[in-house]
Protein backbone atom coordinates (compact mmCIF):
# COMPACT_ATOMS: atom_id res chain seq x y z
CA UNK A 1 0.00 0.00 0.00
CA UNK A 2 0.81 3.84 -0.72
CA UNK A 3 0.54 6.64 1.72
CA UNK A 4 -0.56 10.24 0.77
CA UNK A 5 -0.68 13.35 2.52
CA UNK A 6 -2.70 15.86 1.37
CA UNK A 7 -2.63 19.39 3.12
CA UNK A 8 -5.43 21.65 2.90
CA UNK A 9 -5.11 25.29 2.97
CA UNK A 10 -7.62 27.82 3.20
CA UNK A 11 -7.95 30.39 0.15
CA UNK A 12 -9.51 33.71 -0.07
CA UNK A 13 -8.67 34.03 -3.59
CA UNK A 14 -6.48 33.38 -7.01
CA UNK A 15 -6.61 36.29 -9.05
CA UNK A 16 -4.92 36.68 -12.13
CA UNK A 17 -2.64 39.46 -12.84
CA UNK A 18 -5.09 40.72 -15.62
CA UNK A 19 -7.80 41.80 -13.16
CA UNK A 20 -5.73 43.81 -10.97
CA UNK A 21 -5.12 41.39 -8.00
CA UNK A 22 -9.14 41.42 -7.57
CA UNK A 23 -10.88 40.43 -4.08
CA UNK A 24 -14.37 38.99 -3.26
CA UNK A 25 -16.20 41.20 -0.28
CA UNK A 26 -18.97 39.33 1.11
CA UNK A 27 -21.18 41.28 3.07
CA UNK A 28 -23.89 39.31 5.50
CA UNK A 29 -27.10 40.94 5.31
CA UNK A 30 -29.03 38.83 7.81
CA UNK A 31 -31.27 36.09 7.39
CA UNK A 32 -29.44 34.17 5.07
CA UNK A 33 -29.10 37.07 2.56
CA UNK A 34 -25.53 38.46 1.11
CA UNK A 35 -23.72 40.72 -1.04
CA UNK A 36 -20.98 40.39 -3.26
CA UNK A 37 -18.87 43.11 -4.82
CA UNK A 38 -15.79 42.57 -6.49
CA UNK A 39 -14.29 46.00 -6.87
CA UNK A 40 -12.67 46.38 -10.46
CA UNK A 41 -14.23 43.66 -11.96
CA UNK A 42 -14.19 44.80 -15.90
CA UNK A 43 -15.59 41.69 -17.75
CA UNK A 44 -18.79 39.85 -17.05
CA UNK A 45 -18.77 36.84 -14.19
CA UNK A 46 -19.96 33.58 -13.44
CA UNK A 47 -20.91 33.43 -9.76
CA UNK A 48 -21.14 29.83 -8.58
CA UNK A 49 -21.86 28.90 -5.13
CA UNK A 50 -20.99 24.95 -4.25
CA UNK A 51 -21.84 23.22 -0.49
CA UNK A 52 -18.99 21.44 1.19
CA UNK A 53 -20.00 18.14 -0.70
CA UNK A 54 -19.45 19.87 -3.91
CA UNK A 55 -23.18 20.23 -4.81
CA UNK A 56 -23.38 23.74 -6.66
CA UNK A 57 -26.54 25.65 -4.69
CA UNK A 58 -26.49 28.91 -6.53
CA UNK A 59 -25.33 30.30 -10.19
CA UNK A 60 -26.08 33.45 -11.36
CA UNK A 61 -24.04 36.75 -12.92
CA UNK A 62 -22.06 39.58 -12.46
CA UNK A 63 -22.31 41.91 -14.58
CA UNK A 64 -19.40 44.47 -15.79
CA UNK A 65 -19.79 47.66 -14.36
CA UNK A 66 -21.70 46.82 -11.60
CA UNK A 67 -19.29 44.80 -9.30
CA UNK A 68 -21.97 43.57 -6.86
CA UNK A 69 -24.60 40.90 -6.76
CA UNK A 70 -27.34 39.81 -3.94
CA UNK A 71 -27.49 36.31 -3.68
CA UNK A 72 -29.95 34.28 -1.01
CA UNK A 73 -29.20 30.97 0.71
CA UNK A 74 -32.46 30.21 2.20
CA UNK A 75 -33.29 26.79 2.14
CA UNK A 76 -29.79 25.66 2.61
CA UNK A 77 -27.93 23.36 5.24
CA UNK A 78 -25.84 25.10 7.95
CA UNK A 79 -22.10 24.77 7.36
CA UNK A 80 -19.48 25.88 5.31
CA UNK A 81 -19.97 26.99 1.35
CA UNK A 82 -17.29 28.18 -1.59
CA UNK A 83 -18.62 31.56 -3.39
CA UNK A 84 -16.47 30.82 -6.33
CA UNK A 85 -16.39 33.72 -9.53
CA UNK A 86 -14.47 33.57 -12.72
CA UNK A 87 -14.23 34.71 -15.84
CA UNK A 88 -11.49 34.44 -18.61
CA UNK A 89 -9.76 37.01 -16.63
CA UNK A 90 -10.23 35.82 -12.83
CA UNK A 91 -10.65 32.62 -10.54
CA UNK A 92 -11.78 33.88 -7.44
CA UNK A 93 -12.64 31.75 -4.32
CA UNK A 94 -14.20 32.56 -0.79
CA UNK A 95 -15.57 30.53 2.06
CA UNK A 96 -18.93 31.74 3.65
CA UNK A 97 -20.49 29.90 6.70
CA UNK A 98 -24.47 29.59 7.49
CA UNK A 99 -25.54 29.51 10.91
Amino acid sequence: TEDYTVNIIESTGTGLATQNSLNIIIKDLGNNKYKITVPGLTENAEVKIHNTIGQQVYSNSILRGNNSHLFDLNGNASGYYLVHISNKNCNLIKKIVLN
